[in-house]
């Protein structure tokens, strides 16, 4: 957090606005800040007379493209204060840098773009259970293999279990259970399945189930490939 004059010129910092961005500056008071920082976005500066002008603004993953080439992202907010008169004295603003986090999203959403192909190539259709909420969601591949449309699936166990073929039942019974109890470090296995046509066809699966902070199961993620 700063605080900042009607021309910009540092009032008082905290400890961490200087350690982040005071250039290696001991301290900042009474320095300008488009002096201490030149490479800021002009957009900023905008922003920054829209503030002394009475406006409180704010922005999530802002963009700053600093002079050494470097890029950080940012989550900000800006507000005028004011002196006993009720006079703009200046702005405050406060700054929380989100690199990191936006860094890892862009990375979680090229990992989901690859898996999507992925998936798509090799005609597989993945699912998850939340056993909390008892909701279930299928990828397009995963209805299509079954014969659903998205208004008529099943969400409760027993009609899954009413599903798989009676000799495959108990087998795939115990892997799960053997799996719950950790006597497995995941689950697999090929069973038959009731397409909705009525006829069973023979399905590969591979899942995985996730604990609550309670180290509790919570959601089960998996994958399904007709190998009929």
């Amino acid at each position: 957090i700063a605080m900042f004059d009607t021309d910009m010129n540092f009032i008082v910092t905290s400890r961490f606005w200087l350690e982040e961005f005071g250039q290696g500056y001991d301290y900042l008071a009474g320095r300008n800040h488009y002096v201490v920082n030149p490479d800021l976005p002009l957009v900023w500066k905008q922003v920054h007379q829209r503030v002394l002008s009475g406006e409180y603004l704010r922005n999530t993953n802002d963009l700053w493209v600093q002079a050494d080439g470097s890029r950080h992202w940012f989550d900000w907010a800006a507000n005028p204060w004011t002196d006993t008169n009720g006079k703009i004295g200046g702005i405050i603003i406060t700054n929380e840098d989100v690199t990191a986090r936006h860094q890892a999203e862009l990375a979680l959403r090229h990992s989901e773009a690859r898996l999507a192909l992925i998936v798509d190539q090799v005609k597989a259709g993945y699912w998850d259970w939340d056993f909390i909420g008892r909701q279930l969601f299928l990828s397009p591949e995963a209805k299509r293999q079954i014969g659903f449309d998205d208004c008529d699936i099943p969400t409760r166990r027993e009609e899954w279990k009413a599903r798989v073929h009676p000799d495959d039942l108990a087998f795939v019974l115990k892997l799960l259970k053997d799996y719950a109890a950790g006597l497995q470090s995941h689950y697999e296995a090929e069973f038959r399945f009731r397409h909705q046509d009525g006829h069973y066809r023979w399905f590969r699966s591979r899942s995985v189930i996730l604990n609550d902070a309670h180290n509790r199961p919570c959601r089960m993620l998996g994958s399904s490939l007709d190998v009929t």
